[in-house]
């Protein structure tokens, strides 16, 4: 996980005071704002959005999509094989799905109305 100076990312205190046009960006405000994530993941070409550490770890990968393919979620993967971890979670635009791939389950929730 990572906090570190070098790839700080910012938010907003809340997504409201965002004044961004990009809905992607806002996007992932909301939903940090949401968790409170204090944390993200980055290894070279793999990302997780949110890490939240807790009782347990929990990663949370956004996309602003309506439909959420296996190759979207690459980094929430190896994260979830690195760190031995059997479910993440996916925050986007589409349907509830399950996707299940190298013994790992990223449940989509159907967070956003569509």
């Amino acid at each position: 996980m990572s906090t570190s100076r070098k790839n700080r990312k910012a938010y907003p205190l809340h997504f409201s005071l965002s004044l961004s046009k990009d809905e992607a960006m806002n996007l992932v405000c909301l939903v940090r704002n949401e968790t409170n994530a204090e944390y993200y993941w980055r290894q070279q070409s793999h990302e997780v959005d949110f890490v939240l550490k807790n009782e347990q770890v929990v990663p949370i990968e956004v996309k602003n999509k309506d439909r959420v393919a296996e190759r979207d979620l690459n980094g929430l993967l190896k994260f979830c094989t690195i760190a031995e971890i059997k479910e993440g979670f996916v925050v986007s635009r589409g349907d509830e799905i399950s996707i299940e791939a190298d013994g790992v389950s990223a449940e989509n929730n159907d967070y956003l109305p569509g």
